[in-house]
């Protein structure tokens, strides 16, 4: 429902924000979007480690000044 190119091209003339529902009859498509998803889980998942092995290494040089911003900032998150 509400799946229409003219649906979504009013959504898009009018800058608004939109979510389309993929149904299993666009089996391309909705692989694509998985494989889209898959990659954005893997970067946010490389970022986190990063932060983790960030947050280690401030603690084990006693740099609470960056031990602060880290924790302050937080892990990688979907923007």
């Amino acid at each position: 429902m509400n799946t229409q190119k003219a649906t979504a091209k009013k959504a898009i003339d009018k800058e608004a924000d939109y979510i389309l529902p993929v149904k299993g009859n666009q089996p391309t498509l909705l692989e694509d979007i998985r494989l889209a998803f898959k990659g954005l889980d893997d970067d946010l998942a490389t970022g986190r480690a990063r932060w983790e092995d960030e947050i280690k290494r401030a603690k084990k040089n006693r740099d609470q000044e960056r031990l602060e911003k880290l924790l302050t900032k937080g892990p990688p998150m979907y923007k």
